[in-house]
Protein backbone atom coordinates (compact mmCIF):
# COMPACT_ATOMS: atom_id res chain seq x y z
CA UNK A 1 0.00 0.00 0.00
CA UNK A 2 2.05 2.84 -1.57
CA UNK A 3 1.12 6.58 -1.90
CA UNK A 4 0.41 9.33 -0.09
CA UNK A 5 -2.91 9.08 2.53
CA UNK A 6 -5.23 12.16 0.96
CA UNK A 7 -6.63 12.81 4.44
CA UNK A 8 -3.61 13.45 6.12
CA UNK A 9 -1.04 14.40 3.26
CA UNK A 10 1.42 11.24 4.96
CA UNK A 11 2.77 8.22 3.37
CA UNK A 12 0.11 6.00 3.70
CA UNK A 13 2.48 2.82 4.56
CA UNK A 14 3.25 5.38 7.65
CA UNK A 15 -0.19 6.01 8.79
CA UNK A 16 -0.52 2.11 8.36
CA UNK A 17 1.74 1.74 11.08
CA UNK A 18 1.55 4.36 13.17
CA UNK A 19 -0.27 2.58 16.08
CA UNK A 20 2.75 -0.15 16.10
CA UNK A 21 5.49 2.46 15.91
CA UNK A 22 3.69 4.32 18.91
CA UNK A 23 4.50 1.46 21.22
CA UNK A 24 8.27 0.93 19.13
CA UNK A 25 11.08 -0.08 21.63
CA UNK A 26 13.26 2.98 20.79
CA UNK A 27 12.25 6.30 22.34
CA UNK A 28 12.90 8.61 19.90
CA UNK A 29 10.74 6.64 16.92
CA UNK A 30 7.99 6.50 19.42
CA UNK A 31 8.43 10.35 19.99
CA UNK A 32 8.48 11.01 15.76
CA UNK A 33 5.20 8.58 15.70
CA UNK A 34 3.77 11.06 18.57
CA UNK A 35 4.13 14.03 16.69
CA UNK A 36 3.09 12.26 13.45
CA UNK A 37 -0.28 11.38 14.78
CA UNK A 38 -0.67 15.21 16.34
CA UNK A 39 0.05 16.14 12.82
CA UNK A 40 -3.03 13.88 11.65
CA UNK A 41 -5.30 14.81 14.27
CA UNK A 42 -4.81 18.39 13.38
CA UNK A 43 -6.31 17.57 9.74
CA UNK A 44 -9.15 16.39 11.96
CA UNK A 45 -12.29 17.97 13.55
CA UNK A 46 -13.28 16.83 17.29
CA UNK A 47 -16.78 15.75 15.51
CA UNK A 48 -15.16 13.56 12.82
CA UNK A 49 -16.06 10.09 12.54
CA UNK A 50 -14.80 7.57 14.47
CA UNK A 51 -12.14 5.54 12.29
CA UNK A 52 -9.78 2.48 13.49
CA UNK A 53 -6.79 4.79 12.76
CA UNK A 54 -8.20 6.85 16.08
CA UNK A 55 -9.42 3.91 18.01
CA UNK A 56 -5.56 2.59 17.52
CA UNK A 57 -3.84 5.30 18.11
CA UNK A 58 -5.89 6.01 21.80
CA UNK A 59 -4.45 2.75 22.83
CA UNK A 60 -1.17 3.86 21.62
CA UNK A 61 -0.83 7.20 23.01
CA UNK A 62 -2.10 5.63 26.43
CA UNK A 63 1.02 2.84 26.27
CA UNK A 64 3.07 6.06 25.97
CA UNK A 65 1.45 8.46 29.04
CA UNK A 66 2.34 4.34 31.07
CA UNK A 67 5.89 4.81 29.84
CA UNK A 68 8.34 5.37 32.75
CA UNK A 69 10.50 7.67 30.63
CA UNK A 70 8.59 10.74 28.68
CA UNK A 71 10.58 13.10 27.51
CA UNK A 72 9.64 16.94 27.85
CA UNK A 73 8.63 17.62 24.41
CA UNK A 74 7.37 14.08 24.48
CA UNK A 75 5.13 14.72 27.29
CA UNK A 76 3.50 17.68 25.61
CA UNK A 77 3.00 15.89 22.16
CA UNK A 78 0.91 13.53 24.07
CA UNK A 79 -1.01 16.08 26.03
CA UNK A 80 -2.22 17.75 22.62
CA UNK A 81 -2.67 14.16 21.31
CA UNK A 82 -4.69 13.14 24.76
CA UNK A 83 -6.55 16.80 24.62
CA UNK A 84 -7.26 16.05 20.95
CA UNK A 85 -8.65 12.61 21.29
CA UNK A 86 -10.55 13.15 24.58
CA UNK A 87 -12.46 16.15 23.20
CA UNK A 88 -13.50 13.88 19.88
CA UNK A 89 -14.28 10.49 22.13
CA UNK A 90 -16.46 12.28 24.62
CA UNK A 91 -18.25 14.02 21.71
CA UNK A 92 -19.37 10.34 20.47
CA UNK A 93 -21.27 9.47 23.41
CA UNK A 94 -21.10 6.32 24.79
CA UNK A 95 -22.49 4.31 21.59
CA UNK A 96 -19.94 2.48 20.13
CA UNK A 97 -20.17 0.07 17.19
CA UNK A 98 -17.21 -2.17 18.68
CA UNK A 99 -16.75 -3.08 22.11
CA UNK A 100 -13.14 -2.84 21.51
CA UNK A 101 -13.55 0.99 20.99
CA UNK A 102 -12.27 2.98 24.23
CA UNK A 103 -15.37 5.49 24.86
CA UNK A 104 -14.52 8.82 26.48
CA UNK A 105 -15.31 7.53 29.81
CA UNK A 106 -13.18 5.08 29.73
CA UNK A 107 -10.34 6.69 28.49
CA UNK A 108 -11.06 9.61 31.44
CA UNK A 109 -10.76 6.81 33.76
CA UNK A 110 -7.50 5.43 32.42
CA UNK A 111 -5.33 8.51 32.65
CA UNK A 112 -6.91 9.65 36.28
CA UNK A 113 -5.88 6.09 37.21
CA UNK A 114 -2.32 6.42 35.64
CA UNK A 115 -1.82 10.17 37.38
CA UNK A 116 -3.14 8.33 40.80
CA UNK A 117 -0.74 5.51 40.44
CA UNK A 118 2.05 8.04 40.42
CA UNK A 119 0.88 9.58 43.15
CA UNK A 120 0.79 7.01 45.47
CA UNK A 121 3.83 5.18 44.47
CA UNK A 122 5.90 7.68 42.71
CA UNK A 123 5.44 10.70 44.42
CA UNK A 124 8.73 12.27 43.20
CA UNK A 125 7.74 12.37 39.77
CA UNK A 126 5.17 14.19 38.80
CA UNK A 127 5.56 13.57 34.48
CA UNK A 128 1.80 11.98 34.47
CA UNK A 129 0.15 14.25 36.62
CA UNK A 130 1.63 17.18 35.28
CA UNK A 131 0.31 16.00 31.73
CA UNK A 132 -2.71 15.15 33.75
CA UNK A 133 -3.46 18.86 34.92
CA UNK A 134 -2.73 19.88 31.42
CA UNK A 135 -4.51 17.64 29.49
CA UNK A 136 -7.77 18.92 32.03
CA UNK A 137 -7.29 22.45 31.51
CA UNK A 138 -7.14 21.46 27.50
CA UNK A 139 -10.06 19.78 27.53
CA UNK A 140 -12.42 21.86 29.66
CA UNK A 141 -10.94 24.97 27.80
CA UNK A 142 -12.25 23.43 24.47
CA UNK A 143 -15.38 21.83 25.66
CA UNK A 144 -18.95 23.07 26.84
CA UNK A 145 -20.19 22.28 30.48
CA UNK A 146 -23.04 19.97 28.63
CA UNK A 147 -20.23 18.09 26.69
CA UNK A 148 -17.83 17.27 29.74
CA UNK A 149 -19.92 17.84 33.23
CA UNK A 150 -20.17 14.01 33.26
CA UNK A 151 -16.27 13.92 33.97
CA UNK A 152 -15.79 17.09 36.12
CA UNK A 153 -15.57 14.66 39.35
CA UNK A 154 -13.19 12.79 37.93
CA UNK A 155 -11.06 15.48 36.87
CA UNK A 156 -11.61 17.58 40.28
CA UNK A 157 -10.10 14.32 42.12
CA UNK A 158 -6.90 15.36 40.60
CA UNK A 159 -6.90 18.41 41.34
CA UNK A 160 -7.96 18.92 44.48
CA UNK A 161 -5.51 16.06 45.30
CA UNK A 162 -2.32 17.70 43.32
CA UNK A 163 -3.58 21.29 45.39
CA UNK A 164 -3.09 19.57 48.31
CA UNK A 165 0.57 18.30 47.39
CA UNK A 166 3.49 18.77 49.85
CA UNK A 167 6.10 17.41 47.13
CA UNK A 168 6.08 19.85 44.75
CA UNK A 169 5.46 23.34 44.66
CA UNK A 170 5.57 24.04 40.39
CA UNK A 171 2.60 20.78 40.59
CA UNK A 172 0.54 22.61 43.53
CA UNK A 173 0.82 25.64 41.88
CA UNK A 174 -0.44 24.38 38.67
CA UNK A 175 -3.07 22.46 40.09
CA UNK A 176 -4.28 25.72 41.78
CA UNK A 177 -4.12 27.61 38.52
CA UNK A 178 -6.45 24.70 36.62
CA UNK A 179 -8.51 25.26 39.54
CA UNK A 180 -9.39 28.49 38.93
CA UNK A 181 -9.45 28.15 35.51
CA UNK A 182 -12.63 25.57 35.83
CA UNK A 183 -14.23 27.86 38.02
CA UNK A 184 -14.03 30.72 35.45
CA UNK A 185 -14.97 28.26 32.75
CA UNK A 186 -17.77 26.66 34.34
CA UNK A 187 -19.17 28.69 37.23
CA UNK A 188 -17.95 28.50 41.18
CA UNK A 189 -21.47 26.72 41.46
CA UNK A 190 -20.89 23.71 39.29
CA UNK A 191 -17.55 23.67 40.57
CA UNK A 192 -18.73 23.26 44.03
CA UNK A 193 -21.16 20.79 43.02
CA UNK A 194 -18.99 18.49 41.36
CA UNK A 195 -16.30 18.73 44.33
CA UNK A 196 -19.25 16.92 46.29
CA UNK A 197 -19.49 14.30 43.51
CA UNK A 198 -15.75 13.49 43.53
CA UNK A 199 -15.86 13.45 47.67
CA UNK A 200 -19.04 11.15 47.35
CA UNK A 201 -16.83 8.88 44.78
CA UNK A 202 -13.80 8.27 46.92
CA UNK A 203 -15.91 7.47 49.73
CA UNK A 204 -17.65 5.24 48.19
CA UNK A 205 -14.33 3.38 46.58
CA UNK A 206 -12.97 3.77 50.08
CA UNK A 207 -15.80 1.66 51.62
CA UNK A 208 -15.74 -0.98 48.77
CA UNK A 209 -12.16 -1.27 49.44
CA UNK A 210 -12.67 -1.53 53.18
CA UNK A 211 -15.48 -4.58 52.39
CA UNK A 212 -13.08 -6.19 49.78
CA UNK A 213 -10.09 -6.19 53.25
CA UNK A 214 -12.20 -7.90 55.24
CA UNK A 215 -13.16 -10.07 52.73
CA UNK A 216 -9.58 -11.14 51.90
CA UNK A 217 -8.50 -10.96 55.89
CA UNK A 218 -11.35 -13.89 56.43
CA UNK A 219 -10.20 -16.03 53.28
CA UNK A 220 -6.30 -15.96 53.47
CA UNK A 221 -5.82 -14.09 56.66
CA UNK A 222 -1.43 -15.04 56.16
CA UNK A 223 -1.97 -13.37 52.93
CA UNK A 224 -3.77 -10.24 54.75
CA UNK A 225 -1.27 -9.36 57.15
CA UNK A 226 1.64 -9.25 54.79
CA UNK A 227 -0.06 -6.95 52.48
CA UNK A 228 -1.00 -5.38 55.72
CA UNK A 229 3.27 -4.91 56.50
CA UNK A 230 3.70 -4.29 53.49
CA UNK A 231 1.42 -1.06 53.14
CA UNK A 232 2.13 0.39 56.60
CA UNK A 233 6.11 0.04 55.25
CA UNK A 234 5.07 1.91 52.28
CA UNK A 235 3.43 4.24 54.29
CA UNK A 236 6.15 4.91 56.71
CA UNK A 237 8.51 5.69 53.71
CA UNK A 238 6.19 8.03 52.52
CA UNK A 239 6.16 10.09 55.46
CA UNK A 240 10.13 10.08 55.89
CA UNK A 241 10.64 11.39 52.21
CA UNK A 242 7.71 14.46 52.83
CA UNK A 243 9.36 15.26 56.38
CA UNK A 244 13.03 15.18 54.67
CA UNK A 245 11.03 18.02 52.07
CA UNK A 246 9.82 19.79 54.94
CA UNK A 247 12.58 20.04 56.44
CA UNK A 248 14.63 21.09 53.28
CA UNK A 249 12.01 23.97 52.81
CA UNK A 250 12.10 25.61 56.34
CA UNK A 251 16.48 25.30 55.63
CA UNK A 252 16.07 27.12 52.04
CA UNK A 253 13.92 29.85 53.97
CA UNK A 254 16.30 30.03 56.79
Amino acid sequence: SSGINAEYGLPKMVVDKLGDLLVYPHQWIRQAACQLVGQCLSTMEYTSSPTQDVTCWVEGTLAQLRSENILPEQGRQITRNLVWLTCHLLLQGDSTESPAVVTGAQIVHKIVAMAGVEASQAPKISTKREITLKWIGGVCKNLELGQVERELPSFLTVVQREMRNADSDSLSSLAIEVMEFLRGRYGKDTISSALVSAEKQISEKRKKRKREAAISAIADPEAHSKKKIKINLAKREKRKERVKVLKAKQYKKA
